[in-house]
């Protein structure tokens, strides 16, 4: 005989599962036998279980204090932290944010099943609706819907080469550069989207909160540069545009405060700025989200101290996804000068592609103290974006670049592709009758080296790129040496099991025998198309040629077969 307790946990699930998820239409049986075992969970004698809160594993829970005080300046006249007590008795913290009038709330991800405590702290002891508060809820089983939900946050793995699921799961980062898009993009246009770039293979899209106005005129900063303030309002758009983001599996990579001088916005002070990351952290950090940093590492000493200075007050004190440091120059100088709170490095491996840039690049080699300590994301070319020279980078130039950089840094952990008109958000319109009269933004959803991208990350998620390192040795022919812009690059696995060559142009592949596994299965992959054909091998005396389909740039997939027992 079920208690009354029983009864109220299983109505509270079923509630919460008719409130998140009525209408998906779309579940399988894995979602059915997760519902199942939810119901299941609990046992006689739960503790108040009908009243609590029921979230699942990995999910965001969150809770809605009411400040007996109403601030001038909430985000500079008081603070809100929370301590997370959990089923183990294990601590933690989250900051808590303003939300408008007097709401104030707390995001929490919650990683193990069970009953979860907590209690609040105002930096204002006579706020008797923030300090002291206290409450409890229920985590269970994790759901299994989006990989956020099935694998958990996006974690750096412990090899710290690459990027993984909070379940151990690799996690291959796949980038599309849309800094204006979530605060200037209309509800169904943001939608369009989200929906086109997830189809096209991306899985992470980069974008920042402030400074600019978005698409109503309204900022998210305010008030600076004597006191900076926060416009709810506008934050509360944002959420919305990463939710879309997170049930389509994509990842937030957020920069919350870009200090480029954009809009003649004044530079906020070292506490001002503070203030803004601890903001985004406490609004955002339950989502799936990584976190951003742009500023001029190993050319500007001061920027660099400030940051320095930032970044420890900032990522120091409570639990926070990954921050990943976008450096503009690839220099030893550069990376000895990274902080210490950093926790994966995106750079511009091939800056140029002309013969002597590239050149120079393949003629080095990664340093080690970035393999030892960081993942790398390459950032590519921005395709249509003007090159230094002038000229515009076609798709085929973005593409090189893509299969150039993975090789040369493998283990690479990503790409950060970036289109121009999306990155920008740009909405001017074509001439009449041009194009159907689309905005720049959407027709620049579809350009190829856009749809190109989806190959790069099919492939990537086929072999354990995570453990592909680079194997010059393994080129028996190298016509880089002739010109750079023809350089075969080739990464491999220790013990053969798997190698990647990219021939950009010529018309043969030659790998060295010894480089290959003892009953190779071979074939080719067409980076436009995406088409898998077999390879056909001419065996030499110490090397083999694999003649490419047809002219192009080609991959050429080696793996184990079966003959030697794999």
């Amino acid at each position: 005989m079920k208690t009354h307790n029983q009864r109220g946990a299983r109505a509270a699930v079923l509630r919460h599962f008719r409130r998140h998820y009525h209408g998906n239409l779309g579940w399988g049986w894995g979602e059915l036998a997760c519902i199942i075992g939810l119901l299941l969970l609990w046992e006689p004698g739960a503790e108040a279980a009908g009243r609590l809160p029921v979230v699942p594993k990995w999910t965001r829970f969150e809770h809605t204090f009411h400040s007996s005080r109403e601030y001038t300046n909430a985000l500079q006249d008081a603070t809100l932290t929370v301590r997370f007590i959990s089923p183990l008795g294990e601590t933690s913290e989250a900051y808590g944010f303003w939300d408008g009038g007097r709401d104030w709330r707390v995001r929490f991800s919650p990683d193990e099943p069970g009953m979860w405590k907590f209690s609040s702290i105002c930096s204002d002891p006579g706020n008797a609706g923030l300090n002291g508060k206290t409450g409890a809820f229920l985590c269970t089983s994790p759901l299994v819907i989006t990989p956020f939900h099935k694998h958990g946050r996006v974690v750096v793995a412990p090899d710290q080469q690459h990027f993984e699921y909070a379940d151990g799961t690799p996690f291959f980062w796949m980038a599309d550069a849309v800094w204006n898009g979530p605060r200037q993009a209309r509800p169904k246009d943001w939608e369009r989207y989200v929906q086109v770039r997830a189809s096209e293979g991306f899985d992470v899209a980069e974008w920042s909160a402030a400074p600019g106005a978005n698409d109503l005129g309204e900022s998210a900063l305010g008030g600076f540069p004597d006191r900076v303030s926060i416009n709810p309002r506008v934050f509360q758009r944002l959420d919305t545009r990463l939710d879309a983001l997170s049930r389509v599996g994509m990842l937030s990579a957020i920069a919350p405060l870009t200090e480029t001088g954009v809009l003649g916005e004044p530079r906020l002070t070292e506490e001002q700025a503070v203030l803004v990351w601890r903001y985004a952290l406490a609004r955002w950090g339950a989502d799936p989200v990584v976190w951003l940093v742009n500023f001029e590492v190993g050319t500007n000493a001061q920027a660099l101290e400030r940051w320095q200075r930032i970044g420890q007050t900032v990522f120091t004190r409570v639990p926070h996804t990954p921050v990943v440091l976008r450096l503009n120059e690839f220099t030893d100088a550069a990376f000895s000068s990274v902080p210490l709170w950093v926790d994966a490095l995106a750079v511009e491996p091939i800056a140029q592609l002309d013969s002597t840039s590239l050149s120079r690049t393949f003629k080095s080699s990664l340093p080690k103290t970035v393999r030892r300590h960081w993942p790398v994301l390459s950032m590519l070319p921005i395709e249509n974006g003007r090159a230094p020279a002038g000229a515009r980078y076609r798709a085929d130039e973005v593409r090189r670049s893509a299969y150039w950089d993975l090789l040369w840094t493998a283990p690479a952990a990503g790409l950060c592709y970036g289109g121009q008109g999306v990155a920008q958000w740009d909405t001017s319109l074509p001439a009449p009758g041009q194009n159907g009269g689309l905005p720049f933004w959407e027709r620049a959803l579809f350009m190829p080296g856009a749809k190109q991208i989806r190959y790069v990350d099919g492939l990537m998620n086929s072999v354990p790129f995570w453990r592909l390192m680079p194997e010059p040795q393994a080129v028996a022919v190298q016509p880089g040496e002739v010109t750079a812009k023809r350089e075969t690059l080739a990464a491999g696995t220790s013990d053969k099991n798997w190698l990647v060559a990219y021939g950009p142009e010529d018309r043969n592949v030659e790998l060295k025998l010894d480089a290959l596994p003892s009953s190779p299965v071979i074939s080719w992959l067409n980076p436009r198309t995406g088409q898998i054909t077999p390879a056909v091998a001419v065996v030499l005396a110490n090397s083999c040629q694999f003649p490419t389909p047809e002219p192009g740039d080609w991959v050429l997939l080696v793996r184990q077969g079966p003959g030697n027992g794999q």
